[in-house]
């Protein structure tokens, strides 16, 4: 469940391309590449979609009956530290979709040229949002699993 919010996020930011003609000459062109907190939110995307596949292969292969509670316990510090990863991440996009998103001295905001591109980018926000959400959710499942081995 995880993957598939940062998987489809990853997807969405990565074809965010876009340019216009100026004249016969001159192309702008808009990519994620050209903004840092948008390549530190592709990498959050990809870091996060590839623990969590490691995180779900490690969960099916060494989850016995029994008590695991150091398995658990490292999974959870991890799944904690991407949350912070991806939230600081998910921050980093939403500022720069505000900065263009704001006026200019001539009233114009470059969403009104590249608005394929500031709909990419507002698409990935959204899916960090719900990865994030979903991250929270998978703490709190984790930290459930230890309270309830740590009280047997």
């Amino acid at each position: 469940m995880e993957t598939t919010g940062t998987t489809v996020g990853l997807g969405v930011l990565a074809s965010s391309r876009q340019g216009i003609s100026i004249n016969f000459f001159t192309e702008v062109v808009f990519e994620f590449q050209n903004s840092p907190p948008l390549v530190y939110l592709m990498a959050a995307f990809a870091m996060t979609a590839f623990y969590c596949a490691i995180s779900v292969f490690i969960s099916m292969l060494f989850f016995k009956p029994g008590r695991h509670l150091a398995l658990i316990y490292t999974l959870t510090t991890f799944d904690l530290l991407l949350l912070g990863i991806l939230s600081a991440a998910a921050g980093a996009a939403s500022t720069v979709f505000h900065s263009l998103n704001q006026s200019t001295s001539l009233d114009y905001s470059i969403c009104d040229s590249f608005d394929r591109f500031c709909s990419h980018v507002i698409a990935s926000d959204v899916f960090s949002l719900i990865a994030s959400i979903q991250m929270v959710l998978l703490v709190l499942l984790n930290v459930v699993s230890l309270a309830k081995k740590i009280s047997y």
